[in-house]
């Protein structure tokens, strides 16, 4: 069942707002949304956007591609059905042509022997597109479903191609609330939030997974989402939006890594760096996260 915003979500995240609203400025974003989970609950304790056009539809609702933080879930999937592990190596050399279709990495650098680990730290498009084809198409659209980002699907297309652009989250489209329940089922070590018994995953496979989204932040794509002390769990996500040029940038993870207290996910329209130029995942979204996740751990400590 699709993770649905409430209207009681408000506790005492409410300065979740206000970064929202300050990062707007800051990135001179169309819009900007986050939603901060208990990842043992499932529930939503903060939900906080901002649209320069009020017309435009909420993000309480509506729907978007994942990008590249659906390649966590791609590596659970492996690591589930056995056929891959964290330190599992991949030829993930660019460009790679799947059913007449071309894809590339957003690094060319990336060689014959990339590990599963580096896949998710530095978002590697053909490495994940090799994990999901050891795993099969069936295996991985049955895990994602479990994360509840069941992946659309056409019998008349190329199921190769289907499942490539599934890897890289072009296909399923979500909510930014699916996406927060995702990263809160890893967080809660492969349980779905809310539930005593059903799981997603196997605790070792969300513990795995978990390493992975740890090195994402200590050395790739995420370290703009490090937090002095805390070990931080995260993805990045970019992807084009609308026939415009527009960009959306995404970050999701959970805090602390080790014992988490908090999922979150971050999604930012059209944001731009000081040069002008569009921003990705790892410079507009995860310093939102960041942010937002140490004010939230502040709360714990001071006892509010």
């Amino acid at each position: 069942m699709p993770c649905r915003l409430e209207q009681n979500y408000r506790i005492n995240l409410s300065f979740a707002e206000s970064e929202v609203q300050a990062a707007m400025a800051r990135l001179q974003a169309k819009s900007a949304a986050v939603v901060v989970m208990d990842p043992t609950s499932g529930r939503i304790l903060a939900f906080a956007e901002g649209r320069t056009d009020s017309s435009r539809e909420s993000w309480s609702t509506r729907m978007f591609a994942p990008a590249s933080t659906v390649k966590p879930f791609i590596l659970a999937g492996a690591i589930e059905t056995g056929v891959a592990s964290e330190t599992s190596t991949y030829d993930c050399r660019a460009p790679y042509v799947v059913a007449g279709e071309t894809f590339r990495n957003w690094d060319a650098r990336m060689g014959s022997a990339v590990s599963a680990t580096t896949t998710i730290a530095q978002s590697v498009n053909v490495c994940a597109i090799h994990i999901a084809q050891d795993t099969g198409v069936g295996a991985t659209r049955a895990i994602l479903g479990r994360f509840g980002l069941a992946p659309t699907w056409d019998d008349g297309v190329s199921a190769a191609l289907q499942l490539a652009h599934t890897a890289v989250g072009d296909t399923e489209p979500v909510t930014i609330a699916q996406l927060t329940k995702a990263f809160a089922t890893l967080a809660n070590w492969g349980r779905i939030p809310g539930s005593t018994s059903d799981a997603a995953v196997s605790q070792g496979t969300a513990q795995a997974v978990g390493r992975t989204l740890v090195e994402t932040v200590r050395s790739g794509t995420g370290r703009s989402a490090a937090l002095s002390g805390i070990q931080v769990a995260g993805k990045t996500g970019t992807s084009a939006v609308g026939d415009a040029g527009g960009q959306l940038a995404m970050f999701g993870g959970f805090v602390p890594a080790e014992h988490p207290e908090y999922a979150a996910f971050v999604v930012v329209e059209d944001g731009l760096t000081p040069s002008g130029e569009r921003s990705s995942g790892g410079q507009a979204a995860a310093p939102i996260f960041r942010e937002i996740m140490r004010r939230s751990l502040s709360l714990l400590t001071n006892g509010k």
